[in-house]
């Protein structure tokens, strides 16, 4: 049975597709593929934060392991970037699971605090260790083009790939939302101690979840790694990374599958836009600014984002986390 929303998404997916044939701005295919990356990032982060309740403050860590594992087992071991992706994503997940044993059973903010600090503690160990990640100055890619080194001159390839990322992503999302441990999921984020006495396990559920998003997370910081050619602490590990995962899906709808895409396609455009009109480091702090506005406004006037309201009634999105909209 095919997912709600299916044409939409893959209208979405054949129009990216179709677009470096058509379109040879490399601003533009750059803003598509950056918004595509952040696309499936998004929704990663969602299957943790909406799906299981979750909120992570802390996702630039499994986004910067991802980065870092790919690009060290590339460096040091020459390791191919499309195994040193699925690396980043199981070194991720394993990292999730780290910090998921101990926080889980907790209750509160806690977890998110947890996140939280994780991040930080990722940000302080890349920016010492300097043998091994470069320290500050970053972790530098080798300079190589083609298939196989997942680097090439034109940004089209680049946009391809990031549409293959988002629609794995968005189609995991969905089956996910639609199976067993879904199901799960959402009994035990609506009433953790009704789900257990139903005999469903909170935190193995949770713990399922934590590491399918850390996953997917590390395999996006690994095609940013390739796309960026370095690593570095900042750009990766910082708080306004995990800023971004948060504010673009919350903006768009928390816990809807087309959430994390719409608020991404709102959002990302708009700070790449800035960054090119005005600069990184000032468009940096203007776009957090944009950010928390668009964010505040959000709250206060379409509580369960855009998506909701956006789709209504056309049978594209899931309205909240009890109803299907037929």
């Amino acid at each position: 049975m095919l997912p709600p929303g299916w044409p939409w998404a893959g209208g979405l997916l054949a129009v990216l597709t179709a677009t470096p044939f058509l379109v040879h701005d490399s601003f533009v295919l750059h803003a598509l593929l950056i918004t595509c990356l952040w696309a499936g990032l998004a929704s990663a982060w969602n299957i943790l934060a909406g799906f299981a309740g979750q909120l992570s403050f802390g996702h630039a860590a499994f986004l910067g392991v991802g980065a870092y594992t790919m690009g060290i087992l590339d460096t040091t071991l020459g390791v191919s970037p499309w195994l040193g992706m699925v690396a980043g994503g199981v070194v991720a997940a394993a990292l999730a699971v780290a910090i998921g044993v101990p926080s889980f059973r907790l209750r509160g903010p806690y977890f998110a605090l947890a996140t939280l600090a994780l991040a930080e503690v990722v940000r302080i160990v890349a920016v010492y260790w300097d043998g091994l990640t470069g320290g500050s100055s970053g972790l530098l890619m080798p300079i190589e083009t083609g298939l196989a080194a997942v680097s090439w001159a034109g940004k089209g390839p680049f946009l391809w790939l990031t549409t293959g990322y988002l629609g794995v992503v968005w189609l995991a999302a969905a089956g996910l939302r639609r199976s067993r441990l879904g199901y799960f999921l959402a009994a035990v984020r609506e009433d953790q101690e009704a789900a257990a006495v139903a005999g469903v396990d909170p935190t193995w559920a949770k713990m399922q979840a934590a590491m399918l998003s850390a996953f997917f997370t590390g395999v996006g910081g690994a095609i940013l790694a390739c796309y960026l050619t370095l690593v570095e602490p900042d750009s990766f590990l910082g708080v306004q990374v995990s800023t971004q995962f948060l504010v673009i899906t919350i903006v768009g709808g928390l816990g809807t599958l087309s959430g994390p895409v719409i608020g991404a396609f709102v959002a990302t455009p708009l700070a790449e836009f800035l960054r090119s009109v005005i600069g990184s480091e000032i468009a940096g702090s203007l776009h957090q600014l944009i950010y928390g506005i668009s964010f505040i406004l959000v709250m206060i006037f379409l509580p369960r984002g855009i998506a909701p309201h956006l789709l209504r009634g056309r049978g594209l999105v899931l309205l909240s986390s009890k109803k299907v909209v037929p």
